[in-house]
Parts: C-alpha cells; sequence; structure tokens
C-alpha cells in the first residue's frame, strides 16, 4: 500500500485567483496525472453550516445506503457507507440543505470553468453534470450495506458509471482522512494523501 502523503495543494488559494488562470492551472493538472487538489474553495462559516446540515439529515434518516456491488464505483465501502441526493441548487421548497446546496453550486461552476478547456485537453466536452450527492463515511456500527436487488437501481447506477465525467469533491470534515487515488486495475500506481476539510 502507498504510503500517505502530507496535503500539498495543486492549487491552492482558489478563489483569490483569476478564474482564467486556476482553471487552467486545474486542467493541465488533471491532464499531466488525472487528479487535482485544490484548497480554500469555500468559506469557513459555508461548511461549518454544511457539517451541521449532514449530522441533522443523518438524524432524520434522509441518508440511504447503496448496494454493496455499487459502493467501488462510489467512494469505496468506507466513504460511501451512506449517501444523500441533492436537489438542483436553484429548486425552491425548505431548504435544510442550503449550505450543501451552496457547496454543490459551487462545485458545479467549477466544472463550467473547465469544460472551456475540455475538448482541447481531454478530447471530450462537458455537456451536462449529474445532481450533487453527499456521502457519510462508515461508522462504529460495523452494518454492512444491502445487496443489489432492484433492477431500476442497477440501471441507474449503470448509466452513472458509463458516463465519461470530471469528478468534483469537496472533503467537509469534521476531522482529517485519507485520500486514495488508484487507476482502475492497477494498484501500484495509488497515490494516498492526507485529505483535509475544504480539499
Amino acid at each position: 500500500m502507498a504510503p500517505v502523503a502530507p496535503t500539498i495543494f495543486d492549487v491552492d488559494g482558489f478563489n483569490h485567483l483569476e478564474q482564467a488562470d486556476r482553471s487552467a492551472r486545474i486542467a493541465v493538472c488533471l491532464l499531466q496525472k488525472g487528479y487535482c487538489l485544490v484548497g480554500g474553495c469555500l468559506d469557513p462559516s459555508v461548511l461549518d453550516a454544511a457539517v451541521k446540515e449532514t449530522v441533522f439529515l443523518r438524524k432524520r434518516n434522509s441518508f440511504k445506503r447503496p448496494p454493496q456491488e455499487v459502493l467501488s464505483g462510489l467512494l469505496g465501502d468506507l466513504g460511501s457507507a451512506w449517501t444523500h441526493d441533492l436537489e438542483h441548487p436553484s429548486s425552491v421548497g425548505i431548504r435544510e440543505d442550503s449550505a450543501l446546496r451552496t457547496i454543490d453550486q459551487s462545485l458545479a461552476d467549477l466544472g463550467v470553468e473547465l469544460a472551456a478547456y475540455s475538448e482541447k485537453l481531454f478530447c471530450m466536452t462537458i455537456q451536462s453534470r449529474t445532481m450533487g450527492v453527499v456521502h457519510h463515511s462508515l461508522l462504529s456500527d460495523g452494518t454492512s450495506n444491502p445487496p443489489l436487488s432492484d433492477a431500476s437501481v442497477a440501471d441507474t447506477y449503470l448509466r452513472l458509471f458509463t458516463r465519461k465525467k470530471i469528478q468534483v469533491l469537496c472533503y467537509l470534515g469534521p476531522s482529517d482522512a485519507v485520500l486514495t487515488l488508484t487507476p482502475i486495475d492497477d494498484d501500484v500506481e495509488s497515490f494516498r494523501c492526507r485529505f483535509v476539510r475544504d480539499a
């Protein structure tokens, strides 16, 4: 297993950089190594509110447990023990997840910025986005996720996993974690680093 590297952002102080500069730096980083660690994207108060919303939604049983068979396509059995699907940031109604939707909109905005480089650098165009999903890690209860038993659910995940995409993640914390990035079928090339809040 690869050693855990310290957190060194490829692009830090995101909000203080010019849009064209930060987008170009992220796009080049993605082209060169397939991932990019970005810091300084969000206001700490938004992160604090998002953590509180996540705790509230968990207590209200708004999270679901994805089937065991799809966890490797998400964030693994530890990182995606529970998930909560967000509505579109502009949707109206009770805003129990307004901070989470604010973060979701920020991630979507980053995707729009990268779209300008996608065809030239990645030979694909970014045409749409999936809705945001909040992932909750496995807790100490140790219960496993249920097996996949619904064909319609299987079809939904199949469509999700077979689309080419750029994944944009924001780590809310509250404590540090370890991020492991592994190319498909190549454990030797795994990269592991300390994943800090607002990364």
